[in-house]
């Protein structure tokens, strides 16, 4: 059965009302994904300029969030590359350059000699720490706080049900957080 033909009356008035003239499911489909490729993108980039000021890029920051959320704050390179946006050979770049910072330091595996693990260093914790306050407050100022609890759920659920997340290593950030006050 095609999709548009699940379409109520209220669903193209709802469209129309947000001005959207086309009842095209596909056309619709794709102008919804590139609103959202878009936003994301947008928010990135001020995201990305917010770490910059900080003296870091997102790649390390999210390196820093696997680490600081994983058991023992240490995961495999494997896992960690699994975990993070950046590509495998430019994680190991990546992580060469924050050992070299003092942030984080490779640990072998015992029972592989070709397997290491990242681990978060103290002063990767302090760093992450700070980071952390400052980015959750800017995720909250730009994207939630203009959101209510029910588009914020709506959206969530969405999310979830295109069911092409990335998973996660064990341990790995969830990023939940209660939305009730809002």
């Amino acid at each position: 059965m095609a999709r548009s033909s699940k379409r109520t009356a209220a669903d193209h008035e709802a469209r129309a009302s947000e001005g959207i003239t086309r009842v095209d499911d596909a056309l619709f489909g794709a102008q919804v994904w590139e609103l959202t490729l878009r936003t994301v993108t947008g928010l990135l980039r001020t995201f990305e300029e917010d770490i910059k000021a900080e003296g870091f890029s997102l790649p390390w920051y999210d390196v820093l969030i696997q680490l600081a959320h994983a058991p023992g704050n240490r995961l495999r390179m494997q896992d960690l590359a699994d975990a993070v946006v950046v590509t495998r050979s430019g994680l190991s770049r990546l992580i060469d350059r924050m050992e070299s910072a003092g942030l984080v330091e490779r640990e072998p595996v015992e029972d592989d000699r070709r397997g290491s693990y990242a681990v978060l260093l103290e002063a990767g914790r302090t760093t992450y720490d700070r980071l952390a306050a400052e980015h959750h407050r800017k995720i909250d100022e730009r994207f939630t706080s203009r959101l209510s609890n029910a588009d914020v759920r709506a959206l969530r659920r969405a999310m979830q049900k295109l069911g092409v997340v990335v998973s996660l290593p064990a341990g790995a950030p969830q990023h939940q957080r209660s939305t009730a006050s809002r």
